[in-house]
């Protein structure tokens, strides 16, 4: 009867220590890994959008970019996502597609598309994303759709303001964003 009741304490125990570490490992996941998950595909997102208008808004050596049209296509972005440099986390299955009414950003998972999607719109000379919404859940766990929409808009403003211009315009076209700017 003495041997039962210690190993049944041992087996609490055992069960105890199992739990504990299944929630030390649940509390490592949600404070310390998707936070840094996060940011990684903030900056990917950040880092192949800035470089995409870099390359469709040239500056001058030594000046600035000149106000202007200028066209930035789906397939360039995709591109440009997909090979990202300075890439932390996986973007090598990015999906890119632009329409009349919007912009679909996502992952293609195994055959089955997980997306993002939203419209693009001016305020107050700068480029803002409304009405962003995502087809997965694990994606939103990851990262919520306001948050992908600043990442989109925020590189495109800190580029055009600091080479003293404004977006006067963005038109959604098939397969192609087309922003028309101003000087400040």
């Amino acid at each position: 009867v003495e041997q039962q009741r210690k190993r049944r304490r041992w087996l609490l125990f055992g069960i105890g220590g199992a739990l504990s570490i299944c929630v030390i490992c649940g509390l490592l996941v949600t404070f310390v890994a998707m936070p840094r998950i996060r940011d990684g595909v903030q900056d990917n997102i950040k880092s192949a959008i800035s470089t995409e208008v870099a390359r469709q808004i040239p500056s001058v050596p030594g000046g600035s970019a000149a106000p202007g049209t200028y066209t930035i296509t789906a397939v360039s972005l995709e591109e440009t996502l997909r090979s990202s440099e300075n890439k932390r986390t996986e973007t090598d299955n990015a999906i890119v597609r632009i329409n009349a009414r919007q912009i679909e950003i996502g992952l293609d998972a195994q055959g089955q598309d997980a997306m993002y999607t939203g419209v693009p719109v001016v305020v107050d000379g700068e480029l803002r994303m409304e009405q962003m919404q995502s087809t997965s859940r694990v994606l939103e766990f990851i990262l919520s759709p306001d948050d992908l929409g600043e990442a989109i808009a925020d590189p495109v403003n800190t580029y055009l303001a600091n080479n003293g211009l404004r977006l006067e315009s963005v038109e959604l076209q098939e397969g192609q964003l087309q922003l028309t700017t101003v000087a400040r």
